[in-house]
């Protein structure tokens, strides 16, 4: 049986890579019966969205203040409405999902 320590690891994994299938099952299991860990992946998703919405805004100049001033461009800030959107997002994200209590298996 997988630690939540060890689900959470593998929900990040699965982002970058194709798991194993032992593994795959296994956060499978965990996830069915851990709330949790499954609003912890619905985190992720969200995070996900909301990085490449910035992404492409960033590849269109849209929302980003950049440091003109000194003529670096490479260096782009989120403008001030772009940083509310996305706490906004991640708050409604947050809402309904109570703390989670310490897991005996996590260091």
């Amino acid at each position: 049986m997988l630690t939540c320590t060890d689900a959470r690891r593998l929900l990040s994994q699965a982002r970058d890579q194709k798991l194993p299938t032992r593994q795959r099952w296994g956060l499978k299991v965990h996830l069915a019966m851990c709330r949790f860990c499954r609003n912890f992946g619905k985190q992720l998703d969200v995070l996900s969205e909301i990085a490449h919405e910035v992404g492409e805004e960033h590849e269109h100049g849209h929302e980003y203040d950049h440091d003109h001033e000194h003529g670096d461009t490479d260096n782009a800030h989120l403008s001030p409405q772009a940083r509310q959107r996305i706490q906004k997002r991640l708050q409604s994200q947050a809402q309904g999902v109570t703390e989670r209590p310490s897991d005996p298996d996590d260091p």
